[in-house]
């Protein structure tokens, strides 16, 4: 009998079980192991009664009360699942860029001003200069009427630097003063043995007279002396040998063939000329500074410097010890054509600074042919000019000039003078200045005396 209660006891429990709604089940997570341990186990049977009643008849004891159903959180002691892991983007990589080959690497750029705007990279450089001069002159002519007008004098843009080697340098310079636009210099320098060879074609200066060497921007006076205009060297196309003379090394050397025709085209051809406007039809022929006929021009120069001199600048703007410069020139221009035109000419100069005085001079002379040989010779022009002048606090400079041009192939009493006085004030030495001059030019010839004042500001950027 006992053995059949508790059979009946059990039975009525798992109908239990069995009745429990669907939804309470879907409130256990599924497959938790400890959620069957937390379940309430079922009550004790009560005791047997003395007479026990037929199986069939025993009324079966009430079972016991399912747990509610919960939607609660499992508790923390419960194993959840394992998160997903978050989801990853598969995105391509990004190509590197091939490194170079060892030699294509290019160093960077360097741009800024330094005297000039420039650009470098590695030994290829480009600087850039500008140079304006704006000049007033006022000019009493004897017998004619005063001219008085302003100018500008030069207007010049420079490009220079150096390409594939710090060796091989080059210089352009185009002047659009005085309504022209000219081509001055347009050359290239390649030197080798620490600047003591170098070789440069193209067109440039003649290396003939220190006054003419000097670059307009660096005078003491407004302009060059008279002396200039008979003895100057002037530029030219050709071919050049130097040890970069213009920067004053201790021993300095030039020596240069030419073509002896200058830097000015000149026109050969034919035109009509409108005699009210001055322009001319051209029909025929056309402008060039190349010789139709070569008749070339040999300079050679030589020259000895101390104490560091700028040489090639005038006013002594840095100050020091005593410094001088000596230099001789020649040049021949030579008799190629057979005209038995050829003209020789030759120079001395110096220049002398010391604390800020300066004092620089020339002597001038001339041969030319009297024959039919290039060496049947008489003298020719001569000449000289002498200038001075002293900076004081290097802002202010009181300058003062003579020279004089003694014409002799004329065998008359041509001779010119020039007395001239002038006063500076640097801004920043040659880069910002003005200067002032007044110049009398006498003619011996006519006996009269031209008197010019000019007053001039010039900025180099």
């Amino acid at each position: 009998m006992l053995r059949t209660h508790r059979l009946t006891r059990t039975l009525a429990c798992l109908g239990s079980l069995v009745a429990t709604p669907a939804f309470a089940q879907t409130a256990v997570p599924e497959a938790a192991p400890d959620a069957a341990a937390a379940a309430p186990a079922p009550a004790a049977p009560a005791p047997a009664s003395p007479t026990p009643a037929p199986a069939a008849a025993a009324p079966a004891a009430p079972p016991a009360p399912a747990p509610a159903p919960t939607t609660e959180a499992v508790p923390a002691t419960a194993e959840l699942a394992p998160a997903p892991a978050p989801a990853v983007t598969a995105t391509e990589p990004t190509p590197l860029a091939p490194l170079p080959e060892e030699g294509d690497a290019k160093p960077p750029a360097d741009v800024g001003y330094d005297k000039g705007f420039f650009i470098e990279q590695g030994v290829n450089s480009l600087n850039v200069q500008g140079r304006v001069q704006l000049r007033f002159t006022h000019l009493e002519v004897k017998d004619a009427k005063n001219k008085d007008a302003f100018e500008l004098a030069r207007a010049q843009l420079y490009l220079k630097g150096s390409v594939f080697t710090k060796g091989l340098s080059y210089k352009v310079q185009i002047d659009f003063g005085r309504g022209n636009t000219a081509l001055k210099d347009f050359y290239f320098d390649y030197c080798v043995a620490d600047d003591m060879l170098c070789i440069r074609p193209g067109q440039s200066k003649r290396p003939f007279s220190r006054q003419q060497i000097v670059s307009d921007a660096n005078f003491e006076l407004v302009d060059r002396s008279i002396t200039d205009r008979t003895f100057g060297g002037g530029r030219d196309i050709g071919l050049l040998l130097h040890d970069n003379y213009e920067k004053s090394p201790t021993f300095e050397y030039a020596i240069g063939l030419f073509n002896g025709t200058g830097e000015r085209s000149s026109f050969s051809g034919a035109g009509t000329a409108d005699t009210t406007t001055g322009d001319v039809d051209v029909t025929s022929g056309s402008f060039s500074n190349v010789p139709s006929m070569w008749n070339p021009a040999l300079t050679l120069h030589l020259g000895y410097n101390h104490g560091g001199i700028k040489g090639y600048s005038e006013a002594d703007l840095e100050g020091g010890g005593f410094r001088f410069g000596v230099a001789g020139s020649i040049e021949a221009q030579l008799d190629a054509d057979n005209d038995d035109d050829s003209l020789v000419k030759m120079e001395a100069d110096a220049v002398i600074k010391i604390e800020g005085f300066s004092v620089s001079g020339a002597v001038y002379r001339t041969t030319q042919q009297d024959g039919e040989g290039f060496g049947d010779r008489t003298l020719g022009d001569g000449g000289g000019h002498v200038q001075a002048g002293y900076v004081i606090s290097k802002v202010f400079q009181p300058v003062l000039r003579y020279g004089i041009v003694d014409p002799r192939h004329d065998q008359s009493n041509n001779i010119e003078e020039e007395y001239a006085a002038g006063f500076n004030v640097y801004f920043d030495k040659h880069d910002l200045k003005w200067q002032n001059d007044l110049t009398a030019l006498n003619h011996n010839s006519s006996d009269t005396t031209d008197w010019q004042f000019r007053t001039q500001a010039q900025l180099t950027f």
